[in-house]
């Protein structure tokens, strides 16, 4: 074999691997500042806490339903940020496929901490804002529903295009370098 040939397979390898480590880099950053939007939400409650009586220190809306959906939600999203962070540093010094795998259940955790911090964010508004403006909080829930939506459609299209270009590209490269 042409030491060329190795050569190139050796660079693409190795390009392989640091858009592998860029990944892990995006990951890590975006669950830990998910992680920490969300332990923040934790300690700053919606509505407050109670600063006299048998409860003292409790939550204000704590018998709210939006409230025990913004709790459930915020944990789920701390949990799963979590997980990819801890996942990630342990995942680094192992093997590249197992690398590889981890980055795929890194993502899916990742957008379910995303979409679980929304969760978080419209349940937290509602059920502050629902007891005085019930419109302004029906508003912002439709919001906080259509943008996953609105983020699905908008990428399923640019891949769309991206995938189109590239195959089209990629076919009439092939074509071009058949042998006669």
């Amino acid at each position: 074999m042409p030491s060329g040939v190795c050569e190139t397979r050796l660079q693409r390898r190795a390009a392989r691997s640091d858009r592998h480590k860029s990944k892990v880099r995006t990951y890590t950053l975006v669950a830990a500042l998910i992680a920490s939007v969300t332990f923040a939400a934790t300690f700053t409650m919606p509505g407050g806490y109670k600063n006299d009586g048998p409860n003292q220190g409790s939550a204000l809306l704590m018998k709210h339903a939006a409230f025990k959906a913004f709790l459930l939600s915020n944990t789920i999203a701390l949990c799963c940020s979590l997980l990819v962070v801890v996942g990630f540093i342990w995942a680094w010094s192992q093997h590249k496929m197992f690398l590889f795998s981890v980055l795929t259940w890194g993502h899916q955790l990742t957008v379910i901490a995303f979409l679980a911090m929304l969760v978080s964010f419209m349940t937290a508004v509602y059920a502050v804002v629902a007891s005085e403006c019930r419109w302004l909080a029906i508003v912002i829930l439709a919001i906080g529903v259509a943008t996953p939506f609105y983020l699905f459609i908008s990428f399923s299209q640019l891949y769309s295009i991206f995938y189109k270009a590239f195959i089209g590209y990629k076919r009439s490269v092939a074509h071009i370098r058949k042998p006669v």
